[in-house]
């Protein structure tokens, strides 16, 4: 077991995409808390109005943060995670970010392996450029648990 938070990051997802991929994210879910980085605090009913719309209204670099009370990837049950939209250089970056401590896995490797198989489905559903999840900054690949280009280097949690 880890302590720390854990990121799932979606990279260069297409405009297109974006809102269905935060859909598909928070699909049972309940999301009590919508924040833009230029609007501030927003009404969580407008997540369902389009989250892209809200990061081209302003100039870019743009964020929409989303709280949850839990939420779903790969059969893997996440508790109060926070789902972070980025714009910047007109490309879409799509983050789950949680609490490693919160995460009571039978097994972590069993853990890995099913957040791992739900990321690369939602990444090919929302044609993704690419995705990984590790410790925060899950972009550092000395601690990812996996990429969409390999298996993140053995290290004991």
């Amino acid at each position: 077991m880890t302590d720390g938070l854990i990121e799932l990051i979606f990279l260069q997802v297409p405009d297109s995409k974006v809102d269905s991929l935060v859909s598909e994210i928070v699909q049972n879910a309940n999301p009590f808390e919508l924040f833009h980085s230029e609007l501030g605090n927003l009404d969580p009913k407008k997540s369902e109005l389009g989250i892209i719309s809200l990061l081209q209204q302003f100039a870019e670099p743009s964020s929409v943060f989303i709280r949850s009370d839990i939420l779903n990837v790969g059969e893997v049950w996440l508790d109060n995670p926070l789902i972070r939209i980025v714009r910047y250089d007109e490309l879409n970056e799509v983050a789950v970010v949680f609490d490693a401590v919160k995460i009571v896995p039978t097994s972590w490797e069993s853990f890995v392996d099913k957040l791992a198989i739900g990321a690369k489905k939602l990444a090919v559903q929302s044609e993704a450029y690419g995705y990984c999840c590790g410790l925060e900054p899950g972009t550092d690949e000395e601690t990812q648990f996996f990429s969409s280009e390999r298996i993140g280097p053995p290290f004991s949690l």
